[in-house]
């Protein structure tokens, strides 16, 4: 208790004594370096956004590079170069994608190389290998009613225990990521519930998840399920079901830089003590993993697979 007590003290002189010093932040600014994201799979044509990175205080310039080169390899062979699209955006029309898009659908196994150059620049390389596709064998769920505090007050609610089964494959070092989607229904049918994936192999990562990362699904690897047929457990607490509601299950395969990017991602979105003493010095800071040499960003592979349900509410019946 004594040591906590010094440590809270220390810390409080540390933010205290920061809180009235002016930084010059140009002082810091940095050579921009090219950002290549990208994220590949078989189910369509190899896209990337290539950008720049920028500095804080330019309040978010133009970042987009349309005069960049940019050449598509697969499997270590000139395939294409790839070009600047502007594309519809349907979530918000008024900011549509910028990318650079190629006329190649890649395959599963295949290793995936872009090459992107500007005058300014200079090049910047990443690659990735589009893992195996792991299909769900079975989903099932029960639904169990409660009444409690749930969400700061007295109600009933709905507790859901979903299983999904799938065939790990025998390699070793295979990463995933499981996720449960609510389909909308109408403004008034959908609502915001909680996703707890409460699997062992959900807690196996250093990575703490926020609500809205639980949102986004949570990562697994077979550490300790290689080889097997297993069993997800997954919970969801919502107060309200309607009498045929339906979710949508996916399983997603990660290429391994793809699943370190992620993580890195999770730790930083849940990032509390570790994230607050790493910008004081006292631990290590926490960064983005990327796979892009000379630059940064990410190109990651993926499949997935997805099977929907329909939720039969007991208390419909």
């Amino acid at each position: 208790m004594i040591m906590k007590h010094l440590l809270y003290t220390l810390l409080l002189g540390v933010f205290l004594t920061s809180c009235y010093r002016k930084i010059d932040l140009n002082e810091y600014r940095t050579t921009p370096k090219m950002v290549i994201n990208s994220v590949v799979s078989p189910d369509t044509v190899v896209m990337a956004s290539i950008t720049r990175t920028w500095f804080y205080p330019d309040k978010k310039p133009y970042v987009n590079l349309p005069h960049a080169h940019v050449e598509l390899y697969i499997n270590n062979q000139y395939i294409e170069t790839m070009q600047w699209k502007t594309l519809n955006n349907p979530r918000n029309p008024d900011q549509p994608d910028t990318l650079f898009l190629s006329n190649t659908i890649p395959a599963e196994g295949d290793r995936i190389k872009i090459v992107a150059s500007t005058p300014e620049y200079g090049t910047v390389t990443a690659e990735d290998i589009i893992p195996k596709k792991v299909p769900i064998k079975n989903a099932s769920h029960t639904i169990k009613k409660g009444n409690g505090v749930y969400q700061g007050t007295i109600s009933d609610y709905f507790e859901i225990y979903y299983e999904v089964t799938f065939d790990e494959f025998p390699e070793k070092n295979n990463y995933y990521l499981a996720k449960i989607t609510q389909i909308k229904t109408g403004y008034y049918g959908y609502y915001e519930t909680e996703i707890d994936y409460i699997d062992p192999v959900f807690k196996e990562q250093d990575a703490i998840l926020d609500e809205s990362m639980a949102r986004g699904g949570c990562l697994f690897t077979d550490q300790s399920i290689n080889g097997q047929t297993y069993t997800l457990q997954i919970k969801e607490t919502t107060a309200e079901l309607d009498e045929t509601e339906q979710r949508i299950i996916s399983i997603y395969s990660l290429s391994e830089s793809y699943f370190l990017y992620l993580l890195s991602l999770q730790k930083i979105a849940g990032s509390t003590l570790e994230g607050g003493l790493g910008n004081i010095g006292l631990a290590e800071p926490l960064r983005v993993y990327s796979n892009v040499e000379g630059g940064t960003g990410i190109l990651g592979g993926n499949q997935h697979s997805e099977t929907t349900i329909t939720l039969n509410n007991p208390s419909k019946k």
